[in-house]
C-alpha cells in the first residue's frame, strides 16, 4: 500500500510540468502562511505583516527540516512530496512536537529541564538531522544527490545565517541602542526636581519618588528595584539604569515580548530616591529591529530555498531525460520517408 501511495506521487509529478511545481508551490506556501498569520480575534486590524514574515521564516525553516528527514530516505523529490512536507511542517508548529519529544525523553531518563523554551526541541532536531545527513553524504557516495546536496547546504548555511543576523540586529544594534537611551534616563532621575517632573511628561515616562522603601506601585512596575537598592545603601550617590524583563507565564515559554520589557534608571543619594520607568520605547525599539530583520531575512531565505528547489527540478527532469527519453522516442510513430 506504502511503495504504491509512493509510485503514484512519483508519476503524478512527472505528469506535472517540472517548470511550474516550485512557482505553484510557493503560491500555496505563500498563502497558506498568511491564512495561519490571521489572528481570529482581532482581524482584520491585528494582521501585520511582520507576523505574516515571521510565520513564513517558521513554516520554511520547520519545512526544510522534514525535508531534511525525507532526504534520509529519498534522492528525489517533487511537488506532492513538497507538500507532504509542508503539512508536518505545520502540524509540527501547532502541536510542538520536538519539543515535546525533548522533554518527554528528559522525564523518561530523569533529566530535568531547566527552561521551558518552546524551541529547544526543535533546533536540537535540527542539528541532529543536518548532521547526520552531513555525515552520510561525506561516508556515502551512493548517498549523494542534488537534492540531498541543496537540503543539507541549506540548513547549515540558512541557520547560520539566521544566527549572524539575529546577533547584528536583535543583539549588537538593539544594545547599542539600549545602552544610548540607559543613558538618557539616567540623565533624566539625576536632574533637580522640576525638571525630572518636565522630562518625564514630555517623554511619556513613569517618574517616582520615595525614601527608604518602595511602593507597591513601584514594585509593581519594577521589582528588581529592591536587590538594587540593597546593592547600593552603603553608597552615598549611586546612579544606574537596567532592562526589566517580566518573567514569562505559563506552561512553555515562547519568548519574551516587547510588552514585557520596561527601562529602568534610579538615582539614590541618602534617604532620596528618584526613579524613572520608561515602557514605550523597548517596544518601538522592538517594532524597528524585527521590520528591519524579518524584511531582510524572510525573503531571503525564501529566494534562497525555493530557488535551490526549482534548480533541483530541473537536475532532476534532465537526469529522467537523460535515462528514459530514448524508451519515449522509441515508441513515438515514425513518419514515412519522402520519394527523391
Amino acid at each position: 500500500m506504502t511503495h504504491s501511495i509512493q509510485r503514484a506521487i512519483q508519476y503524478a509529478g512527472h505528469a506535472l510540468p517540472w517548470q511550474i511545481q516550485i512557482p505553484l508551490f510557493l503560491c500555496i506556501f505563500v498563502a497558506v502562511g498568511t491564512f495561519c498569520s490571521i489572528p481570529s480575534e482581532t482581524f482584520p486590524s491585528g494582521f501585520t505583516v511582520n507576523q505574516a514574515l515571521e510565520d513564513f521564516g517558521v513554516f520554511l525553516l520547520f519545512t526544510a527540516l522534514w525535508a531534511g528527514i525525507y532526504a534520509h530516505f529519498r534522492r528525489d523529490i517533487n511537488i506532492f512530496w513538497l507538500l507532504a512536507l509542508f503539512a508536518a511542517a505545520l502540524v509540527q508548529e501547532e502541536i510542538n512536537v520536538w519539543n515535546k519529544l525533548l522533554f518527554a525523553l528528559g522525564d523518561t531518563f530523569g533529566y530535568e529541564m531547566t527552561s521551558r523554551e518552546r524551541q529547544r526541541g526543535d533546533v536540537f532536531m535540527l542539528a541532529l538531522i543536518a548532521v547526520t545527513l552531513l555525515v552520510r553524504l561525506v561516508l556515502d557516495r551512493r548517498f549523494k544527490s542534488f537534492m540531498r546536496l541543496h537540503i543539507t547546504f541549506f540548513l547549515f548555511a540558512f541557520v547560520s545565517f539566521q544566527l549572524m543576523i539575529h546577533f547584528v540586529f536583535a543583539y549588537n544594534l538593539q544594545g547599542a541602542v539600549i545602552e544610548q537611551r540607559q543613558k538618557y534616563l539616567q540623565e533624566v532621575v539625576a536632574t533637580y526636581t522640576d525638571r525630572f517632573d518636565y522630562l518625564c511628561q514630555q517623554d511619556h515616562l513613569m517618574g517616582f519618588e520615595f525614601s527608604d522603601k518602595p511602593d507597591a506601585e513601584v514594585l509593581k512596575v519594577a521589582p528588581s528595584v529592591v536587590d538594587v537598592l540593597n546593592k547600593s545603601k552603603d553608597s552615598p550617590l549611586y546612579v544606574t539604569s537596567w532592562l526589566e524583563v517580566a518573567k514569562p507565564s505559563g506552561e512553555i515559554f515562547r519568548g519574551v515580548d516587547a510588552n514585557a520589557k520596561v527601562l529602568v534608571a534610579l538615582y539614590h543619594e541618602g534617604s532620596e530616591n528618584r526613579m524613572v520607568v520608561d515602557t514605550e520605547f523597548p517596544i518601538t525599539l522592538h517594532k524597528i529591529i524585527s521590520t528591519s530583520l524579518l524584511t531582510f531575512a524572510t525573503p531571503f531565505g525564501l529566494v534562497w530555498f525555493f530557488g535551490g528547489m526549482h534548480l533541483v527540478l530541473f537536475h532532476q527532469a534532465r537526469v529522467y531525460r537523460m535515462k528514459y527519453g530514448s524508451l519515449f522516442r522509441k515508441s513515438l510513430p515514425t513518419s514515412p520517408a519522402i520519394p527523391a
